[in-house]
């Protein structure tokens, strides 16, 4: 038949979900095999532990992940989502602190006003008929505004300046220090301090490598400590443990958690003993606890959630932002 042409013609919508499927099966592959590879290299990667340790620290991105995929597949957007979370954060501390809310009802307070936040950009942009870019845009700078008025404009970069102030103050008169400086070997600094006109300065000369027993020890320590403030020891995983974890969580600290076998938490023991990183601002118990715990001042014993009060001192110094 004249002017009749024959073939299947492709339906648009079926070979874009056809390319979207493919390239997201090509994001599990790389996934499996970046899973795959930090299994073997790493030692604690492949563990419980850090399972849970990396769906902790992704709780954030996942709620926010949860609520913007819907608005970004919609075609629209939320550029609020940041100041909101940092408003939430601000009216919970205030709600449980200053006001003296049970933490349980401060957290449903939080969520009942970040409701009524985003309610009010659902309405100016279904109602109003506004452009999410705009309306969220405005709301961003009200969320932010808010949560700077309730915190008074005291940021974080305000604390840290007050906090090195305070410290530099420490240094005068000038202090000796044995440490490493930048790559440096290790040798005596003296570290100084002029609070008239602001000067800090640090300034050493040796012709080699100088060590003292504090310097080898506190490396000792650190070498253990795993690139965290605290690392907790433990052989097995116990009701008592997990309570005592779970309260060093809640006091702000996560600490390096290494599970280990009686031989190698026995091996620790002996090291420790060998050179001497027990915590001597308190008599060494012999009694093994529930948790060996190392800080920045050696190794102790916990045997409960409030012989971890004990392991921090009062701060030294104190400073008030007004």
């Amino acid at each position: 038949m004249a002017g009749e042409r024959f073939g299947a013609v492709a339906d648009p919508s079926y070979m874009k979900r056809n390319n979207l499927f493919q390239f997201e099966f090509l994001l599990v592959c790389v996934l499996g095999v970046e899973i795959l590879v930090f299994s073997k290299t790493g030692t604690n990667f492949a563990t419980q532990g850090n399972m849970f340790e990396i769906l902790r620290l992704s709780t954030e991105i996942g709620l926010l992940a949860l609520v913007m995929t819907p608005i970004i597949l919609t075609g629209g957007i939320d550029l609020s989502v940041g100041s909101m979370l940092g408003l939430s954060a601000v009216l919970f501390g205030k709600m449980w602190r200053d006001i003296g809310m049970p933490p349980a009802l401060a957290a449903v307070c939080t969520l009942v006003l970040g409701a009524l936040g985003g309610g009010l950009n659902a309405l100016l942009i279904t109602r109003l008929k506004l452009p999410p870019l705009i309306v969220t845009l405005g709301s961003f700078s009200l969320f932010r505004g808010l949560a700077e008025a309730l915190t008074r404009g005291v940021g974080s970069f305000q604390i840290l300046v007050e906090h090195n102030r305070t410290s530099m103050q420490s240094f005068d008169p000038p202090r000796e220090i044995v440490g490493r400086f930048s790559a440096n070997f290790p040798m005596p600094w003296i570290v100084y301090c002029d609070q008239k006109t602001g000067a800090f300065g640090i300034k050493g000369s040796s012709p080699g490598s100088v060590t003292t027993p504090e310097y080898n020890r506190q490396v000792a320590i650190n070498g253990l400590l795993g690139g965290k403030v605290l690392a907790c020891f433990t052989a097995t995983q116990t009701r008592f443990t997990l309570q005592i974890e779970e309260y060093i969580l809640a006091a702000g600290f996560e600490p390096n958690n290494v599970a280990m076998s009686e031989y190698q938490l026995s091996s620790l023991i002996g090291e420790i003993e060998k050179q001497g990183l027990w915590d001597d601002r308190r008599p060494h118990n012999e009694m093994m606890g529930e948790i060996l715990l190392a800080s920045p001042w050696g190794f102790r014993w916990i045997f409960s959630p409030s012989d971890f009060d004990t392991v921090l001192s009062e701060p030294v110094v104190d400073f008030q932002i007004s």
